[in-house]
């Protein structure tokens, strides 16, 4: 039952408040992309044994992610602006 509850939660934060559920989530990705990015120059100084071309493999893909989730929490932003706006002008026409 927990999880039905979560997951309306979350259903109901992603509706009404997107650009700050979707700008949490680059911001992770981001700092994901980060941490790794300082793995990878201390791999490249010899300090760690990582597979250095999977790890900016890894960079490249989490910094494309939270952009493109950031991107996207702006778009549905502005469209729940809109409704809102809407809904707004067609109260008052009432």
């Amino acid at each position: 039952d927990g999880y039905r509850i979560m997951m309306t939660a979350a259903i109901l934060l992603r509706d009404h408040y997107p650009l700050r559920i979707f700008g949490l989530a680059a911001s992770i990705s981001l700092f994901a992309a980060f941490v790794l990015w300082l793995l990878s120059s201390f791999a490249n100084r010899g300090i760690l044994d990582l597979n250095t071309p999977m790890l900016l493999l890894g960079i490249a893909v989490l910094i494309l992610l939270g952009a493109l989730s950031f991107g996207l929490g702006l778009i549905l932003n502005a469209i729940n602006t809109r409704f809102r706006q809407q809904k707004q002008l067609s109260q008052r026409k009432k």
